[in-house]
């Protein structure tokens, strides 16, 4: 995959945000609007992955934004560990964590969420019933959901879906606490350890993806202001989300296209997940030094705290389409 994404459009959102944040205006972060209105850029909707969002637009009232990164977010997750793309001495694997920021009434950020999972329930039952785990506590309840198991459990895959994520950044700001270490820790690497306790817990060869939702008016209360600096935010890829259109009676999908969809997902994942380094192609790589070079512009404020991630993201957004389409190489 060599077509290159516009991402002006997700700056302009995390731009929106932080606007309303300086100001303390609480209202609900807007998409650029073209002339049909506030759409993704089509190159966005690549392979299997796009395919199921333009399956699923036309009969939910989902935002297309907030289905695409799940999405992502989702079939990262199932392919688990063993892909990875090598940067100097750092592995990086497709793990992603995805904030849906949108209204409680109008976001439709739940319904994005379920209309996904219907579709990744299918594609590996045993993940979707054993290995999404909502309501984390702590730092430790983490570790401790992926601890070392003597019986001989392996499968270390786990997707943390945070519907009150606004619950989630309260906790995480206690004195002491140590959610926002573990997060971070997980997002960089695969194993995790907690020694602030008399019985250290530790967990190897993890893979842990996120998935949560909050308001705009929760997220500007509840982000303290260390998650910026501390790299926490920039972890993170926020994704605007609005009601996009009208369904009085709900959708309607058809039953053998989603059957084909469903087909068409699970054989390059599967396939996937046994492929090891992940690299890219001469024409790929000569686009992303190009694309490289123009992310290493400082950008001023908390914007920037928030984005200066953005190089790792896009490497890692890359290597998850190319993985959904079964392929080793970008």
């Amino acid at each position: 995959m060599t077509e290159r994404i516009e991402w002006k459009p997700l700056l302009d959102v995390a731009a929106e945000i932080v606007r309303s944040y300086d100001t303390g205006v609480t209202s609900t972060p807007v998409r650029r609007r073209t002339p049909e209105g506030e759409t993704l850029d089509p190159k966005a909707l690549h392979g299997p992955i796009g395919q199921l969002v333009k399956e699923l637009e036309p009969h939910t009232e989902a935002d297309p934004a907030a289905l695409l990164f799940t999405s992502l977010a989702m079939a990262g997750n199932i392919i688990g560990t063993k892909p990875f793309m090598r940067v100097g001495g750092v592995h990086h694997h497709p793990n992603i964590f995805v904030a849906v920021v949108g209204s409680s009434s109008l976001g439709r950020k739940g319904q994005s969420y379920g209309e996904v999972k219907a579709i990744f329930r299918q594609v590996d039952q045993l993940w979707a019933s054993e290995r999404i785990l909502s309501g984390l506590s702590s730092g430790e309840g983490l570790v401790a959901a992926l601890q070392d198991d003597p019986t001989g459990v392996t499968d270390k895959r786990l997707l943390l879906y945070e519907p009150e994520f606004a619950r989630v950044l309260a906790v995480a700001g206690r004195d002491g606490a140590t959610t926002s270490t573990i997060l971070r820790q997980g997002w960089d690497e695969r194993d995790l350890s907690v020694a602030t306790r008399k019985d250290p817990l530790k967990a190897t060869g993890c893979h842990i993806s996120m998935v949560c939702h909050i308001t705009p008016g929760e997220l500007q209360s509840k982000l303290a202001d260390n998650d910026y600096g501390n790299g926490f935010a920039n972890r993170i890829l926020w994704v605007s989300s609005r009601q996009s259109k009208l369904l009085a009676e709900g959708g309607h999908p058809d039953e053998a296209s989603l059957i084909r969809l469903i087909r068409q997902i699970r054989t390059p994942i599967e396939k996937a997940r046994s492929i090891g380094e992940v690299t890219r192609t001469p024409e790929a790589r000569t686009l992303w030094a190009s694309m490289y070079e123009e992310y290493q512009v400082d950008v001023p404020g908390v914007l920037g705290l928030v984005t200066d991630r953005r190089a790792t993201q896009i490497l890692r957004l890359s290597m998850i389409y190319a993985l959904a389409d079964g392929l080793d190489r970008i």
